[in-house]
């Protein structure tokens, strides 16, 4: 099958789950027989924002094109609505562009994103070819709350309802969009990794000479962007007050590029005894995870984020005891709930208490066995029996 996979900002090299999870996906399709091909709107690269990314380029062996592009930039400020305007329907009208660039008819549409309104990609689809199937994946919760659902949950049915077939992540996320009147089948398929990739491969005292850390101290592995809603920041404070008590209990951060300056300062100011090493650029993410002792990620909540978040994932597949909250979607997609230490979002005071009592005992790690429906090889099954319904 020919398979376009639609999709908004992608960018080359930029650490993002839902780029990780649409370029794993394409390489799993290929490797099945499928011909892959990623199109989205064409927009500033993220090393220079006035620099726009290329019309067409492979990227780790799959053809992206971004053929069209509207200025989203205007006295150095970006204008929102043009902004919105390009992503929610040049990808859709890109569809045809590359089917005449390539001489190829897609059998499959399969568009990627957490907001509803990407789906207005979908008349631009089937405006020339009504018979083409369109796969919708809602990869997050969206940003507004129950309020603004109820006020918009008709238009947002009427965008979801043009899909033939509608994956998510999460029971309670179909739950929830059947309560809001979209009629169209929808499937549960969650966010996926290669399990193999985090098999371990060295000892955890090779590991931590290879990247200069402490062999001695007990480690709290925090990595990703510092969002606020993954409570980067919250488990920055709380480090402060363990610096002061435990000087054999340290924080690592990984940041994949640069926190901003506001981050930067409450990181200075919250590193005591060296609590707290901050590392910068992209990392060995798998190795990392087998050099720590744990790995803590208090999220507050999952709006506007993937609704199975990789990290998460990474971290059970690494068999690497974790800290997290006790948010509904996070406890939903947790198979094995006794290897996990679960906090309230938000609450300082147990984030803490969970730390201590982690850096003194051994937490029991979660086998990848019960991960088998979050592998790359069982979601693309599952996708493939959708393809060919």
């Amino acid at each position: 099958m020919n398979i376009a996979f639609l999709t908004k900002g992608f960018r080359k090299g930029e650490v993002d789950a839902a780029i990780s999870t649409i370029i794993e996906a394409a390489h799993e399709l290929k490797r099945k027989g499928h011909e892959v091909i990623i199109i989205s709107d064409r927009a500033y690269s993220s090393e220079d924002s006035y620099a726009l990314l290329p019309k067409h380029e492979i990227v780790e062996g799959i053809e992206v094109w971004r053929p069209h592009h509207l200025k989203t930039k205007f006295l150095g400020m970006t204008v929102l609505p043009v902004l919105f305007f390009s992503m929610m329907t040049l990808p859709g009208l890109a569809v045809q562009y590359v089917e005449k660039k390539k001489n190829i008819s897609f059998d499959i549409v399969h568009s990627f994103s957490g907001s509803h309104f990407f789906m207005l990609n979908h008349f631009f689809v089937r405006s020339k070819n009504k018979f083409i199937k369109h796969i919708h994946t809602v990869k997050a919760k969206s940003y507004y709350s129950k309020r603004w659902w109820q006020i918009g949950s008709n238009a947002y049915a009427f965008l979801l309802n043009r899909a033939d077939h509608i994956t998510v992540p999460l029971k309670s996320m179909k739950k929830e969009l059947q309560e809001h009147y979209v009629k169209k089948p929808i499937s549960i398929v969650h966010s996926f990794i290669d399990l193999k990739r985090f098999r371990k491969r060295a000892t955890k005292t090779s590991l931590r000479r290879k990247y200069g850390l402490p062999r001695y101290k007990k480690i709290v592995l925090y990595y990703g962007h510092l969002l606020p809603n993954k409570g980067g920041q919250d488990l920055i404070k709380v480090f402060k007050e363990i610096g002061k008590e435990r000087r054999d209990i340290m924080l690592l951060l990984l940041h994949p590029t640069y926190p901003n300056k506001k981050d930067e300062q409450l990181i200075k100011d919250c590193t005591i005894n060296g609590s707290i090493v901050l590392k910068k650029g992209k990392a060995d993410i798998p190795e990392y995870l087998h050099a720590v002792d744990m790995v803590a990620l208090p999220y507050k909540n999952l709006r506007g984020t993937e609704a199975n978040p990789l990290c998460i994932l990474e971290t059970l597949a690494s068999q690497t005891p974790l800290i997290t909250t006790t948010l509904p979607e996070l406890q939903e997609m947790v198979p094995s709930k006794e290897n996990v230490v679960w906090i309230e979002p938000g609450n300082h005071e147990q984030l803490k208490k969970a730390i201590i009592a982690a850096g003194n005992k051994k937490i029991k790690a979660t086998k990848q066995k019960v991960l088998h429906e979050f592998d790359v090889s069982y979601c693309i099954g599952l996708l493939e029996k959708i393809y060919r319904e």
